[in-house]
């Protein structure tokens, strides 16, 4: 199948008047496809000098422009201010010549510019129907191009195999005929695992059953995606595409991997061509590298220095109840020592199965000071749903009763195990597959609230809330970054929470300026700030948990600009400890909807690698490994 259009852009010699042009346009139209639509000449003036940017901008925009439908050829002049093209002969302009590619192939508007040049009468050429019976044979330079531009496309798309269109010449083709008379050769890419550099170029190339398929669109049924080469000469190889957006891949990539297959064994595993240069892959290595993360504490040690610092500031409020950091501490000791009297010895398991208060944070941090590790269990969730979560993590002892912790003696002081020692096992929600339980260290909480510390500002002036179930890992980072930094944790009730009415009113209430959210949870809280009162304590909204589209934040920045409130995306899982990357969310990207996930945190190194373990190139799709202070 040819292109759908092509284009070819030629200079004029300043003899060759608008009218001239015009009248040779239409005469020989008429005597190649008499009683048919023929094209007229199209003149514009480009207010700049030809070797401008502007003007080259204009050019290109004109060869992305596709024929007018039922039209064969299209003729544009362009002029420009000073009749110059820098380091060329004098030119009173360009003409811009583009063809529906199932009426003229590459060939035959080379011949139409000749006719219109004056180099070439409009009678010597002769128009015939096609296409002819290609030639199939693809020369050495060539089929390496081609086995290249696959190879380059296959590391983009993942796909296992790639198609590429290559133009070929008709067999006894007259000299100057004219029309869709040129065939293609089709080279079917097969890049699966195992194959070599010498099985690719050996593959033999076809003539297209039907179409090959559009420009990077998968063919009917389960062909591969199709790609197309340049038509050269006729005689010669073909090149690479010059035009503008003329390849879906950078074409100095693929003539690196085309040196690659010049110069490398036969035997040579495709996995190891790499379209990227040296410079490029190291590149992409360092956007992934991060500063290591200083040696993180324990939980509870990190706690214990807010304490000792601030002892009688507020540390957390649910509803009428507000402990000071002070009477956290000293709950949590009471809490451990029960914990103790019912046999929890270090590293034993904990289920907490407690709604959002005072109690669940108190329990959280009793348990860590136990060196024991704690087990959320939810008891919004079916009861099933928490009995097989405990069996799981094989606890030793539930908690469903605070009470029950209260009023023992003292436990015996003992010296408790190393950051790197578990705080605490959260179960995925098992969206890909059965639930799993991880197991997260002391060292990773403490980590990642350091690595955003400063950049967000951090600090006791904050107020933030806890929105979501101590089962989900987002309240990890809620609670934790609160408490760590010296701020005041609210904790939102399970009612509050279903009503985006009553949350933005405590938001209000409470003046927080910390909040977090996941998307689907923020639209609804961003439909009610709409007649909500007053947020204008909140500087800093977190949003994770599930992918963000951007377009629907603008009318959140009408009201909250980026300089008051600042809005950052962050991607994680619970293996990495909540957050591993973070981007700044502004006005430019939610009118541009992007999805990009930021940089990765300080002390996460992160690179988008393919099975082999090299980086991909930008743009391409593989997997996101994450390392060090987060897994």
């Amino acid at each position: 199948m040819p292109p759908a259009h092509h284009t070819l852009t030629v200079s004029l010699p300043p003899t060759v008047t608008d009218t001239a042009l015009a009248t040779a346009l239409a005469a020989a139209a008429e005597l190649w496809w008499p009683g048919g639509r023929h094209p007229r000449l199209w003149s514009e003036t480009v207010p700049a000098p030809a070797g401008s940017d502007t003007a080259a901008r204009r050019r290109a925009a004109e060869a992305r422009r596709p024929v007018a439908p039922g039209h064969r050829l299209r003729a544009v002049l362009l002029r420009y201010a000073d009749g110059l093209r820098a380091g060329a002969a004098a030119t009173d302009g360009d003409l811009v010549l583009t063809a529906d590619g199932s009426a003229l192939d590459a060939r035959s508007l080379r011949l139409v510019a000749r006719v219109l040049r004056g180099e070439l009468a409009a009678d010597a050429v002769t128009p015939l129907d096609g296409p002819l019976a290609p030639d199939l044979r693809l020369d050495e330079e060539t089929r390496r191009l081609a086995a290249a531009l696959a190879v380059t496309v296959g590391r983009y798309t993942g796909e296992p195999a790639v198609r590429v269109a290559v133009p070929v010449p008709a067999l006894d083709r007259p000299p100057y005929a004219l029309g869709a008379l040129d065939g293609y050769a089709v080279l079917t890419a097969d890049l699966s695992p195992g194959r070599t550099v010498a099985e690719l170029l050996a593959t033999e190339p076809v003539a297209p059953a039907g179409a090959p398929g559009p420009l990077l669109a998968p063919a009917e049924g389960a062909e591969p995606p199709a790609l197309e080469l340049a038509a050269g000469t006729g005689a010669g190889p073909a090149t690479l595409p010059t035009a503008p957006d003329a390849l879906p891949v950078p074409a100095h990539q693929v003539e690196h991997v085309r040196r690659q297959l010049l110069d490398g064994p036969p035997g040579t595993p495709l996995h190891r061509l790499d379209p990227l240069t040296a410079s490029e892959s190291a590149e992409q290595r360092a956007l992934g590298t991060t500063p290591k993360a200083p040696a993180p504490l324990r939980i509870d040690e990190a706690l214990a220095a807010q304490v000792a610092a601030r002892p009688d500031a507020a540390a957390l409020t649910a509803g009428a109840v507000t402990l000071s950091y002070a009477e956290l501490n000293d709950r949590a000791e009471e809490f451990a020592d029960g914990l103790y009297a019912h046999g929890v010895r270090p590293g034993d398991l904990v289920g907490l199965c407690l709604p959002r208060s005072a109690d669940l944070v108190v329990a959280m941090l009793a348990v860590l000071k136990a060196d024991a590790v704690h087990v959320p269990l939810d008891p919004e969730h079916p009861a099933d749903r928490r009995e097989r979560t405990a069996r799981d993590a094989g606890v030793r002892l539930t908690v469903g009763d605070p009470a029950a912790l209260t009023g023992h003696p003292p436990r015996p002081a003992g010296e408790r195990r190393v950051a790197g020692a578990p705080a605490y096992v959260i179960h995925t929600s098992g969206s890909t597959g059965r639930p799993k339980g991880v197991l997260v260290p002391h060292a990773n909480v403490t980590a990642l609230v350091d690595a955003v510390r400063d950049d967000f500002g951090l600090c006791p002036d904050d107020t933030w809330t806890c929105f979501h179930s101590a089962a989900f890992d987002f309240s990890v980072w809620e609670i934790w970054g609160a408490l760590l930094t010296g701020g005041r944790l609210v904790l939102v009730d399970h009612w509050t929470s279903r009503s985006p009415e009553d949350f933005h009113a405590l938001l209000v209430r409470e003046r927080v300026s910390v909040l977090s959210q996941t998307p689907s949870a923020f639209t609804q809280l961003a439909a009610a700030d709409r007649t909500g009162g007053d947020l204008s304590a909140l500087r800093l909204v977190v949003l994770g948990g599930e992918p963000l589209d951007t377009r629907p934040l603008l009318g959140w920045f009408d009201r909250h600009p980026e300089d008051r409130c600042r809005l950052v995306n962050m991607y994680g899982i619970t293996e990495t400890t909540v957050h591993v990357t973070a981007a700044t969310v502004t006005r430019r990207e939610a009118l541009a909807g992007s999805r990009s996930v930021g940089l990765p945190l300080p002390g996460w190194p992160v690179r988008v690698l393919d099975p082999p373990r090299r980086p991909v190139p930008p743009g391409a799709p593989r997997a996101l490994p994450a390392g060090r202070a987060g897994v």
